[in-house]
C-alpha cells in the first residue's frame, strides 16, 4: 500500500538537501523561490528547523544554514553502517592503486545511498555530479549489482518498476544471475550517457538534490535493453565501453551491506581487463566481507557458485590503460 503525499514533509527533506549543497547557506526568498513556493509558506518550516538546531540563521545576512542538530544524527547514522567505517581505507587503497574513483553506496529495498566518494578531481571523468548524501533509485537497469542478491519477490518489484517488456524481463533474470556468480556487475556506458551527466549535473548545480531520483528514473526508463546497459557473460577479447564496476560487501546476516562502486574509465576495456579490475574490485569486498564480520550469501544452485579469484601477485595498478578517475 502506497503512503499518501505530506507536502510539509517534502518540504523539510527538500529544505535539508538544498541547504546541504549550498556552502554559503541561502536566504528565505531563495529557498522559497527553489521550492517553487512563497516566502510566507517556507517560514514555519525553517522556523521549525531553526528551534530544533537543524537549521542555523546568520544574524547579519539572515541567510539559513545546516545547523549542529544533525551532527549527531549523521555520525550515529555513519556509525551504524560498519561496513562503511571499515571501507574507507580500503576504498582509498583502491583509488591509489587502480586510478579509479571508489563510490561506496548504502542500499535500502528501493534505492542507494551515496555515502562515501574517494574521487580524482583532475581525473578525465571525475564523478562530479554525485555528493554524499544523494539518492539512487531502483529502477531497471539502476541497481542490478543489488538485485543480484535479492529474493525473487524483490526482484520482481524492481522490474514492475520499470521493465514492463516481456523481453527485457527475460534477459534481466538471465544478467542477474552472472553477477551474483562473477561477483559483481558491469555498467556500460549506454548511448544516453552524456544527456544523463548533463541533466543530473545541471540539477546537482541548482542544488536541486531532491530531485535526482525522480530525474534518473525518468532517464533510466529511456535507457537501451538490459544487455546494452549490464553486461553478460564477459567475452575475453571483446571491447567494451565500460561506465563501472560495482561489486556487494555483505552483513553478518548475509544482505548486502553496501556496494563499491569503480567509476572513472577513460578508455575501453577488454573483457580480460574489465575481469581483471573486477577481480581486484571483489577481492576488496570480500576483504571488506570478512573485517565486519559478515557472512557471503550461499549460492543458490551449485551452477551459479562464486569462482574462486586467483588473487595471488595481481599486478593492480595500470594508470595507462584504466585511467585516473
Amino acid at each position: 500500500m502506497s503512503s499518501r503525499p505530506s507536502p510539509q514533509t517534502d518540504r523539510v527533506v527538500a529544505v535539508v538537501e538544498m541547504l546541504a549543497g549550498a556552502a554559503g547557506g541561502l536566504s528565505q526568498s531563495e529557498i522559497a523561490r527553489r521550492l517553487d513556493a512563497t516566502p510566507a509558506t517556507c517560514y514555519p518550516t525553517l522556523a521549525a528547523l531553526e528551534r530544533a538546531g537543524w537549521l542555523r540563521r546568520h544574524p547579519t545576512r539572515r541567510t539559513y544554514a545546516l545547523g549542529p542538530g544533525l551532527i549527531a544524527a549523521g555520525q550515529a547514522a555513519a556509525a551504524g553502517t560498519d561496513a562503511l567505517s571499515a571501507g574507507r581505507a580500503l576504498m582509498a587503497d583502491l583509488h591509489r592503486r587502480l586510478g579509479l574513483s571508489v563510490v561506496a553506496l548504502v542500499p535500502a529495498v528501493e534505492y542507494a545511498t551515496v555515502a562515501h566518494l574517494v574521487v580524482d578531481p583532475h581525473g578525465p571523468r571525475p564523478v562530479a555530479t554525485l555528493r554524499v548524501g544523494d539518492r539512487i533509485p531502483f529502477h531497471p537497469p539502476l541497481g542490478a549489482t543489488f538485485m543480484a542478491w535479492q529474493p525473487d519477490a524483490v526482484v520482481d518489484a524492481w522490474l514492475d518498476r520499470g521493465a514492463q517488456d516481456a523481453a527485457d524481463r527475460a534477459q534481466y533474470r538471465e544478467i542477474l544471475p552472472v553477477i551474483r556468480a562473477r561477483g559483481y556487475s558491469v555498467e556500460l556506458a549506454a548511448s544516453l550517457d552524456e544527456r544523463i551527466r548533463r541533466q543530473v549535473g545541471a540539477a546537482a548545480a541548482a542544488n536541486l538534490r531532491a530531485q535526482l531520483p525522480a530525474l534518473l528514473c525518468e532517464l533510466a526508463a529511456h535507457l537501451p535493453h538490459p544487455a546494452d546497459f549490464v553486461a553478460g557473460e564477459l567475452d575475453p577479447a571483446a571491447t567494451y565501453r565500460v561506465d563501472s564496476l560495482s561489486a556487494a560487501a555483505f552483513d553478518a546476516h548475509g544482505e548486502v551491506a553496501l556496494i563499491l562502486s569503480l567509476r572513472g574509465f577513460d578508455a575501453d576495456l577488454t573483457g580480460a581487463e574489465a575481469a581483471h579490475v573486477g577481480a581486484a574490485l571483489r577481492t576488496a569486498t570480500i576483504a571488506l566481507t570478512a573485517d565486519t564480520a559478515g557472512r557471503h550469501p550461499p549460492p543458490r544452485t551449485p551452477e551459479n557458485q562464486p569462482q574462486a579469484l586467483a588473487t595471488t601477485g595481481l599486478c593492480l595498478r595500470h594508470a595507462d590503460r584504466f585511467g585516473r578517475g
